[in-house]
């Protein structure tokens, strides 16, 4: 089973806890990034230490490497 944690619509933190809840469970958290409505990504310096934490400590054998660049 499959639990998604959406980093860019609440607070970092909070997405953090579901990853660990999930990976606790024995399931598998899939990190989904908040676009806005022209696809663009608009994370906080926040939303992206939440998603590099989480996509580097990833076990997942099809986990890809982190590809966000701050412009």
């Amino acid at each position: 089973m499959v639990v998604s944690a959406v980093i860019g619509s609440a607070p970092a933190g909070e997405a953090l806890e579901v990853v660990h809840f999930a990976r606790a469970q024995g399931l598998t958290p899939r990190i989904i990034l908040m676009h806005d409505g022209s696809g663009r990504l608009r994370l906080s310096r926040d939303d992206l230490a939440a998603y590099r934490q989480v996509s580097v400590s990833s076990d997942a054998p099809d986990a890809r490497p982190p590809t966000i660049v701050r412009s």
